[in-house]
This record gives C-alpha cells, structure tokens and sequence, in this order.
C-alpha cells in the first residue's frame, strides 16, 4: 500500500473563493469609511458659516482665526480629512481592482482550458476518416498488431495509471468530438436533423458541455425504476460506532463497498445515531453510506442494478437518476424525520449520487443533507445546494475524479484534499482500502483551516468521545424495478 502524500485542501473557510469575497467586503468597508469621513468634511465646513462663530469674530479676531485655521488644517491638512478620504477610496479601488484581476485570470484559465478541449474534440473527430488510410501505413499496422497482443491491456493500464490526466482531456473533449462527429456524419441536414431531435428527445444533438454529452449517451439506456427492500440490521464494528472523524467515515464506508459484491451490490447503509449532549439537548443524526458502480451492464436490454454505467451517465449529465430517487425512498423507508441532520458519503459513484441526492433534498425539503463527503468522484462540474458541506477526497493519480474534465473549484462550502497514491494500477489508484482509506485517517490530523471549520460544521455527526452514543444501521437495496 502506497503512503498518500502532496496533501493539498481546495477551498472551504481557507480557499480562494473565500479570500476573494473578503477582499471585496473589504473594499465596500474602505469605501464606506471614505463617505463617512466626506460627510464628516461637509459638517466641518458649516462650522465655519456658523452665524454664531461668524459673529464672535468681531468679539475675538484672534480666536476666530485660531478656529478658522484648525478646521480648515482637520479637512485639508497634510493629515486632514480629504487625503485621509482620499487614500481610504484608494486602497478601495486598488481592492477592488485586484478581485477582478484574479476573477478575469481564473475565467481565462477556464476558457483556455474550454478552448483546448474543443479543439482537441474537434481535431479528433475530423481525424476519423482518415482512419483506414492511417491504419494501412507501416506505423498503423505496427499499433494493429501490439493492439492484438497480450500485454496491450496492461500497457494500456499502466500508461492511464502513470498519467490520468489522459481521462481529463478526454472528458473535456468529449462535447466537441460528438458534435463534429455529428455534424461530419449529418452534413447540411445538421441543423434540421437537431431541432427534430430536441423535439423528440430534448436533448441537441451537438454537444457544447460535458453534462450535454453525458445526457446525449445516456439516451442508450432506459431509465429504469428503484425498488427499494429492507435486508436487516448490520451489526459490524464499522457500521454501529460512532464515527469520530473522516477516518471512521471512510472506513465504515469501505465496509459496506466490501459487501456490495455480485447480488448484493446494490445495497447500501443507513446508521442513525443518537446522544445527549452535556448541555442536555439531543442529537439525531443519520448517516448513509453509498458505494460506486459494480457492474457497468453495457448493454441497455439487461438492467438488474442501477449502480451502473446509466447511473454514472444520468448523474453526471444532471437528470433524474432511479438510484438516486432509490436514496432518498431509503431514508423514508429507515424514519429519517424533518430537520434531523443527514450526511451522505460515497465512493465514486456513490458520491456522484450522494451530491444528487442532496440537490434534490434541497429542492423538495423532506430530508435535511447538511453534509456530503466522497471519495474518488468527478463532481467539480455540480453545484453544492445553500446548507450543504461538501468534502471531497481525490487521489490525483485516480482518473475516475477527472472524468468530468475540470478541475476542483475553491467554493467556500466545498473542500477538496488532493494527495498523491500512486500503486501503479487503474484499480488500486481508485481502491477504497488501498488508497481512500489511509488518505481520510492522515485528513482527521491535517490543521488547515478549511478543514478544521469542515469538522466543526459536522458536529452533530462526530459525538465526543465520552459521550455515549446510541447507534443502529440498516441494511437496504437498492435495484432495478422496471
């Protein structure tokens, strides 16, 4: 087992989101002061027409003068009121203008990004006639036959496990291979041929993000119906203690991905825990654990699980998900009541559904997520709903994480924990035991703040230590119903 190692935390309290919004609030704070003191110079001045100060002049000339003087140096002294305005709507400005200097470099980063990938999608597409004409040269023939040789699917493991970025590139290609590759096989029926298929499908055929064309394969698959069934009580050590950190999630999350095997593999947990603080307050928390894909079930006519290639396909494009529905249909099923907090944690695309699931809590209110964590998942592309937590853990040398073509964002209310794991293997990079697990404990000692205010915000899911605490976890699967 490789050490993780290069710990990097993205965003949360400590990101640069967060550093930018300060930077702005403290801005306004400056420019606000720097209309107080200009208010202030405009009641100096009426001193000075005062009628009555204008009248003691006859009385004392000298006196007169002395105030004169002293109010005119407080507002437009070396240190009067004007230049002190003046230098506070400065640095204001000055504030101002380095927020929009680092927003405008990360919106160019990303459109540069944007831009590669649509050339390299574009170039690739465009290259497919050529294909026959390339595959007969002395080099094609030289690739056909080490294609054909034993050992070409372990290179091809080791190169993708030595560089993941190679997934990233294509994932972020992949709107604009499609698009040209519909446009070179429609031609000039292109347009036509895509507003008929919006009107039937509601998907466009060209492609212009990767959501648009992950919804576009997903059409291969039927959607599908969760059918959800109790199977008991797990008892394991994992499943009924009270986690005291991320370590203790991950690990009891490991637990269940270990079972969800063969039949079983759709099965996940759901734990309930409950104590009372010394305050003498309650808490009711619940916890689900969600493993990732089992089996990819390629074909569309045969779909006994849901945790499958469609499921990944739904998810990530943003559509209604049978898994996801199949969830939430848990937690009514196990008594999750209104308001009590719920954490969701998931391994690939387990955490793919998890922060799908807890977009469409926050849509129709009947469950309360507060806090998502995932381990080894592409969810940069989705949006964190307002009161959720996010924590996400990738291995950068997992290209599962990369899949959806772009890279964490800073958000203040997600935090991700990049580290290095490399064993040299597609599988064991994405391995929960070999890789997750050991990067979550070495999470729970890291001080940066960003996860340092992550843990505190999970309080009523992390019970201190000599707080007896009440922990129960059922068993439920999760299936295809039709």
């Amino acid at each position: 087992m490789t050490q993780p190692h290069g710990f990097e935390v993205i965003g949360g309290a400590g990101g640069v989101e967060v550093r930018f919004d300060d930077l702005g609030q403290a801005a306004m704070v400056l420019q606000s002061a720097a209309g107080d003191l200009l208010r202030t110079v405009d009641a100096a001045r009426g001193v000075l027409s005062d009628p009555g100060l204008l009248a003691s002049a006859v009385l004392d000339p000298a006196g007169f003068a002395r105030v004169e003087a002293a109010v005119v140096a407080a507002i437009g002294g070396p240190h009067g009121l004007l230049l002190a305005a003046a230098r506070l709507e400065e640095r204001s400005v000055t504030l101002h203008a380095a927020v929009l200097r680092y927003e405008a470099a990360d919106q160019l980063g990303a459109g540069l990004r944007d831009v590669r990938h649509w050339v390299e999608g574009t170039a690739a597409a465009m290259a497919l006639p050529l294909l026959p004409v390339l595959a007969a040269t002395p080099a094609g023939l030289a690739v056909g036959l080490w294609a054909r040789s034993p050992g070409s699917s372990a290179d091809v493991d080791a190169l993708l496990a030595e560089h993941p970025g190679f997934a990233e590139e294509a994932a972020g290609a992949s709107p604009a291979f499609l698009s040209a590759g519909m446009a070179l096989v429609l031609g000039p029926v292109m347009m036509l041929s895509d507003g008929a298929f919006k009107a039937r499908t509601g998907h466009h055929l060209l492609s212009t993000s990767v959501e648009d064309a992950t919804g576009l394969l997903g059409l291969l698959y039927p959607a599908g119906s969760a059918r959800v069934v109790g199977r008991g009580s797990d008892t394991a050590a994992e499943a009924v203690t009270a986690p005291g950190g991320v370590g203790d999630l991950v690990a009891a999350l490991a637990h269940r991905d270990a079972l969800a095997q063969g039949d079983l593999q759709g099965e996940i947990d759901v734990r309930r825990m409950h104590w009372t603080r010394p305050d003498g307050t309650t808490v009711t928390s619940w916890i689900v654990d969600v493993p990732g894909t089992k089996s990819w079930q390629f074909d569309p006519r045969s779909r006994d699980h849901l945790n499958d290639l469609a499921t990944n396909l739904s998810t990530i494009a943003g559509e209604p998900s049978a898994r996801v529905d199949g969830v939430t249909r848990a937690l009514e099923m196990a008594g999750v009541r209104r308001g009590e907090p719920v954490m969701l944690v998931g391994h690939s695309q387990g955490g793919l559904v998890a922060m799908r699931a807890a977009e469409q809590c926050a849509k129709d209110g009947r469950f309360t997520v507060t806090h998502v964590v995932t381990a080894g998942s592409p969810i940069a592309r989705m949006d964190v709903p307002n009161g959720v937590q996010v924590l996400s853990l990738e291995n950068r040398y997992d290209l599962v994480p990369r899949l959806d073509g772009q890279p964490p964002p800073p958000d203040p209310n997600r935090v991700t924990v990049m580290f290095d794991a490399q064993s040299h293997d597609v599988g064991l990079n994405h391995a929960m035991d070999r890789t997750y697990l050991p990067a979550a404990r070495m999470v729970d000692d890291d001080a940066q703040t960003s996860l340092t205010e992550w843990r505190a915000t999970a309080g009523d899911f992390f019970a201190p230590a000599d707080v007896p605490v009440q922990v129960s976890a059922t068993v439920w699967d999760i299936r295809n119903g039709g």
